[in-house]
């Protein structure tokens, strides 16, 4: 009787008892956002890479190997999109001083629009003297040149781009 209750026993969990692959993915999945969510990519792509990796077939492996596909894409997108890694250096203090300067000014010119009760618009060129209590128009210290966007009255640097 021992021997049939085991053999019985042995069959009912190797016929699939235990926690089953989709469940298995599924709870490291649901680990993976928790990491994602705490900061902590790294950690997340590891739980993510070992889904795939052991639980190939199931449906969270694949939605998760599109995710990472989808992940890297957009990375790639914006460190060729904004020039980051290694060719990307953040502006030297004085050139971010001086958009900071630039958009202040621009800002001011906006506030005082509204103010007077006219329109509120940005000056239509950043190098108005006026718009600078000592009349210098601030400039890139590397040569680089600003670029104004007059429809949010932001400024870029040629070189720097726009700092973080």
């Amino acid at each position: 009787m021992r021997r049939v209750f085991l053999i019985i026993f042995a069959c009912i969990y190797l016929s699939g008892c235990g926690p089953k692959p989709e469940e298995k993915a599924n709870e490291l999945y649901v680990k993976a956002q928790l990491l994602e969510s705490q900061d902590k990519p790294e950690e997340a792509k590891i739980i993510y890479k070992q889904i795939i990796d052991e639980y190939p077939q199931t449906t969270v492996a694949v939605k998760t190997s599109e995710q990472l596909a989808l992940k890297n894409k957009i990375r790639n997108n914006i460190k060729e999109v904004f020039n980051f890694g290694e060719t990307y250096q953040e502006p030297p203090i004085s050139c971010r001083s001086n958009l900071g300067a630039i958009e202040s000014a621009c800002a001011i010119y906006y506030a005082s629009c509204a103010a007077g009760g006219y329109t509120p618009t940005f000056p239509a060129d950043y190098t108005d003297t006026n718009l600078y209590g000592s009349g210098d128009v601030p400039t890139c210290p590397e040569g680089g040149r600003y670029i104004y966007d007059l429809s949010k009255g932001e400024v870029n640097c040629s070189i720097h781009g726009k700092p973080l």
